[in-house]
Formats: structure tokens, C-alpha cells, sequence
């Protein structure tokens, strides 16, 4: 018998990360949740939601990973009330 696959997904939390990570595990895969931090001011309300949801809530615990990218938000303005970094998925997907 084959093993089990598995693969890294990126999660923030959000449903759309969930929703995958069901799925996957629906299907057999084995997974880990990997969390980008590059600063952003969600960053601990998105880790909560990583653990509490989306790695504790399956049959079986998932794995979880951080990776941090301070750099990335380094020159922006701290008075910024919402921070947009264009193409940031790009470089996450590039890691």
C-alpha cells in the first residue's frame, strides 16, 4: 500500500484556506499549514485562527509552520490604517 500523500498549504486562516484543508484531508492527504508573517497587524488573529480552526479541527491534528517576512512591510507608513502589498502572494508562492 501506498502512503499517505502529502503537501504544505498556505493558510491565513480565512475560509478559503479551511475549505482546501478539508478537502484534502477528505481525500486523504496529509497536510501542514504554513503562516506567512510579514508584519501585517492580523498576523496573531490569523495564527489563532490557523491553530484553533483550521489545524485543530480535523480528526486528526495538523501540523503548522511559520515563516517570517518582516522585510516586506519595512517602508510602510505605520499610520496606515490597512496595508496593501501588491504581489504578495506571488512571493509567497515563489518560497
Amino acid at each position: 500500500m501506498a502512503g499517505k500523500k502529502e503537501a504544505i498549504f498556505l493558510s491565513g486562516g480565512g475560509l478559503d484556506s479551511t475549505v482546501a484543508a478539508a478537502k484534502l484531508r477528505i481525500d486523504g492527504w496529509k497536510l501542514t499549514a504554513l503562516h506567512i508573517n510579514y508584519g501585517q497587524a492580523a498576523s496573531e488573529q490569523e495564527k489563532r485562527a490557523i491553530y484553533n480552526g483550521v489545524c485543530r479541527g480535523y480528526y486528526t491534528r495538523l501540523k503548522h509552520a511559520e515563516i517570517g517576512l518582516p522585510w516586506m512591510i519595512e517602508n510602510v507608513n505605520e499610520d496606515n490604517v490597512s496595508v496593501i502589498i501588491p504581489q504578495r502572494n506571488v512571493v509567497f508562492l515563489s518560497i
